[in-house]
């Protein structure tokens, strides 16, 4: 079953995420954006939050955390450990890694972005 995100809840989801991070307290100088999905919401973000984007910011953003393998593999490439702090619009329980700030768990549906359509 394939749980379809609009682009108008693609947005909400944003801005979602981006009070979580604000509302964390933590000030973040840059951001940037794991291809594919993350780069998305990373651009985004970094337009609501007025962050700037670059290649290797301090907040990693990707789409969602499924296994965490994505994440973690982006952690270790970077030679961040889990230093970093990582933002995703869904999180699934029992992923290996859990991002610092997300706004929505992910139920046993495959989600579809409005950009894999």
């Amino acid at each position: 079953m394939k749980e379809r995100i609009s682009w108008e809840e693609f947005d909400n989801l944003c801005y979602e995420l981006a009070n979580k991070i604000q509302a964390s307290g933590k000030k973040y100088k840059s951001l940037t954006g794991i291809a594919r999905g993350g780069l998305i919401v990373a651009v985004r973000l970094s337009h609501i939050l007025g962050i700037p984007f670059v290649s290797n910011g301090e907040l990693l953003i990707d789409d969602i955390c499924d296994s965490g393998q994505t994440l973690k593999f982006r952690l270790r490439l970077k030679g961040n450990g889990n230093n970093k702090d990582t933002a995703t619009l869904h999180f699934r329980d029992g992923a290996i890694i859990e991002p610092t700030h997300w706004v929505k768990k992910k139920e046993d549906k495959w989600i579809v972005y409005p950009w894999e359509e």
